[in-house]
């Protein structure tokens, strides 16, 4: 890995850690959703007929 992508890497986790946000526009209905990604992988990713 070079260092330019180390220092990149870095600082992405840095700013993760941080709290930072990430995006250019701030949150709205156009671009967020209410459902939790955990809720999605339930509903999306479940096995039909499977017991829960």
């Amino acid at each position: 890995m070079s260092a330019s992508f180390i220092e990149a890497l870095i600082e992405t986790a840095t700013s993760f850690n941080k709290g930072e946000r990430w995006t250019l526009e701030t949150p709205n209905a156009r671009n967020t959703t209410p459902t939790t990604l955990e809720r999605w992988a339930a509903e999306t990713l479940a096995v039909p007929g499977a017991v829960a």
